[in-house]
């Protein structure tokens, strides 16, 4: 049997960990300013290179903010700046659709329970507008990807939770996106679907509008049932 050798920790590795354990730990709070690189050294008894380095990590993680003659800050949490990097390019596959649809439901069927217990009158007149706007469109070409996302966007916004909205939004637009490259948008060019479609939207925001949290998300996973159905059919 061969062993790696155990590769210990650079200072600069070690003080970052410190700084970082203070920021988990709320000693360093969004905001706040760290001492100055001269002070750092002088408290944790290394070189000054070793302290720029190590604020150089971690804001390169996220948790700093280094600006030039103010100083060096706890970064506040942005949500919006989380990336999943799902690329559209691994999920050409039918099985990796299948699973996609299984994220998207538990994530949804979820945010249609907080957005029930959470929504504002704006967030109500926010999904009102989305389901005029299908509405207005049904009679046309019927209501295309566009308005889907806005309804599920704005169901997600309802539920006030930064993480959510943005990760929601990123899986919504991750699934259309793989619609449109495999062309296989027919669930929106059939009247019957499009009808169908337009309900099952319709009885989300009913039971959001209620406050009704069981019923939001049962009308949810019918919805999103009836797509992955259309889209297996789609597939074969």
């Amino acid at each position: 049997m061969q062993y790696e050798k155990i590769q210990s920790k650079k200072i600069y590795e070690e003080i970052a960990d410190a700084i970082e354990k203070l920021i988990v730990n709320g000693e360093l709070r969004p905001g706040d300013r760290l001492d100055s690189v001269e002070k750092l050294a002088s408290n944790y008894a290394v070189s000054r290179s070793a302290i720029r380095e190590a604020l150089s990590a971690l804001r390169a993680k996220g948790l700093l903010d280094i600006r030039q003659g103010e100083g060096t800050f706890v970064r506040h949490f942005d949500a919006t700046q989380i990336n999943f990097p799902i690329t559209q390019a691994i999920l050409m596959k039918k099985e990796d659709i299948t699973h996609l649809l299984e994220m998207r439901q538990i994530i949804e069927v979820g945010a249609a329970g907080s957005a029930a217990i959470h929504r504002t009158p704006g967030d109500i007149e926010a999904l009102k507008q989305s389901l005029d706007s299908m509405k207005k469109t049904l009679n046309a070409v019927g209501f295309g990807e566009e308005q889907d996302l806005a309804f599920h966007a704005a169901v997600a916004n309802a539920s006030h939770n930064p993480l959510l909205i943005t990760f929601l939004n990123q899986v919504s637009e991750l699934m259309l996106e793989t619609i449109r490259e495999t062309r296989k948008l027919y669930l929106y060019t059939k009247k019957e679907t499009m009808e169908t479609l337009y309900e099952e939207h319709l009885k989300i925001f009913e039971a959001i509008v209620e406050k009704d949290v069981a019923g939001a998300q049962l009308a949810m996973q019918h919805h999103l049932n009836n797509v992955e159905t259309l889209l297996q059919r789609a597939f074969h």
